[in-house]
């Protein structure tokens, strides 16, 4: 099945970024509210699908699409990926950095972002947001361990449960099952 999301360029030009400093990156991502590291598994002439492997920011992705129009990525290989939500789709804030690539600098930053946000928890807007719609997760396809050491069965169980907002693909070392 693919992906429902697809990640588009913004209308404006993007430039490869060149921040050298901690704080160069803490500016980038305050103003992309989602940042993903994702792995290329297949490639076409107009889109790029990928999947999440670490999640630090926003939505609770697993795999997405991004508009291959001026974006050139390779497969199987793995981006940062820095973005912000639009209705139905994702839009670029950054061009994607391969993981390869990425400085100390940028891991530092990203390393300092909050584990969990309980104002995300599905008790919290339900009580506290007016405009909550109460949904479940769908079938979970991708567990996750979360920044807390809980093995999650879904990105959107991690969100929607405990408020993680870090969280990488794949089993947790101890294996200790969500709440």
């Amino acid at each position: 099945m693919k992906p429902l999301l697809v990640l588009f360029l913004l209308g404006m030009s993007i430039s490869p970024t060149s921040y050298e400093t901690s704080a160069d990156w803490a500016a980038i991502i305050a103003k992309s509210p989602v940042i993903v590291k994702a792995r290329v598994i297949e490639s076409s002439l107009s889109y790029h699908w990928l999947v999440v492997a670490e999640h630090w920011k926003g939505v609770g992705l697993e795999d997405f699409n991004i508009d291959a129009s001026g974006v050139s990525v390779d497969e199987k290989s793995e981006y940062y990926i820095f973005a912000r939500l639009a209705p139905n789709k994702l839009e670029l804030t950054e061009l994607p950095l391969p993981a390869e690539d990425a400085p100390e600098a940028l891991l530092i930053a990203l390393d300092q972002l909050p584990c969990q946000d309980s104002t995300l928890t599905r008790d919290y807007r339900r009580r506290n947001d007016p405009n909550y719609r109460e949904g479940g997760c769908l079938r979970a396809r991708f567990p996750v361990c979360g920044c807390d050491g809980v093995r999650y069965g879904s990105a959107c169980e991690a969100i929607n449960q405990r408020g993680i907002l870090r969280y990488r693909q794949g089993e947790c070392d101890d294996n200790r099952k969500g709440r």
